[in-house]
């Protein structure tokens, strides 16, 4: 039986557009162009036979599953385990200000190594997988829609094909993204990840979707 998972970055903040790190500081909404694209990638899933939607409990995050989960006249499942990268060593602070300060650090998450205040890839890829097939299981065969952030939906994407931590920024994952899994009986298979086809312009073009993260610029984090 093959359940289809697709993954939803949510929409644009202020925060994304500003480099400042929001981790999971509570209260960050999403920005007149995050509401946009959240408006958007539930055009795109409205035709879909969706049958429930989670997210992160953050507000970005629930914002834009809520705009999903309307369309098919579902509710919005929240799991902490869909929730930001725990980035207590940094959250608050623009990129600018992290390289300068801690540049020691950065190098070293993006080495993968673990770094007090800042979650490692294995952990946040472990509780990813552990909220999917919770969801998986509630609704086999079925297709189903996890909203959540950057880091943890590459860290996903990143256990199921084999990637090694240092390698998890090769994959870009806009704001508003769609990727697709399917959770099959022998494993899971990535059909495709980051597209921004029901946004206005490819990926790396279209103004705050791109220079957004929820993480230190510059050098890759781990």
């Amino acid at each position: 039986m093959i359940t289809t998972v697709y993954l939803v970055r949510h929409g644009v903040t202020d925060w994304n557009v500003a480099r400042r790190i929001a981790g999971r500081l509570p209260g960050i909404a999403l920005s007149a162009d995050g509401r946009r694209e959240a408006a958007a990638v539930a055009s795109r899933l409205a035709a879909l036979p969706i049958r429930a939607v989670a997210a992160s409990p953050l507000e970005r995050a629930h914002r834009t599953a809520t705009a999903i989960a309307r369309a098919h006249g579902l509710a919005v499942l929240e799991d902490p385990a869909f929730t930001e990268r725990e980035y207590a060593r940094w959250q608050g602070m623009l990129s600018a200000e992290i390289r300068a300060r801690d540049r020691d650090a950065v190098d070293a998450v993006a080495r993968g190594d673990d770094v007090p205040g800042v979650e490692p890839v294995g952990a946040m890829a472990a509780r990813m997988w552990d909220g999917m097939e919770r969801l998986v299981a509630g609704h086999p065969g079925e297709a189903l829609v996890i909203v959540s952030h950057a880091d943890p939906i590459r860290a996903l994407i990143a256990r199921i094909v084999g990637m090694p931590p240092a390698r998890l920024r090769a994959l870009e994952i806009g704001t508003a993204s769609l990727s697709r899994l399917r959770r099959r009986d022998t494993g899971a298979v990535v059909d495709f990840a980051n597209s921004r086809a029901h946004l206005a312009g490819p990926p790396g073009t279209d103004s705050p979707g791109e220079a957004d993260q929820d993480r230190p610029a510059g050098r890759p984090l781990g």
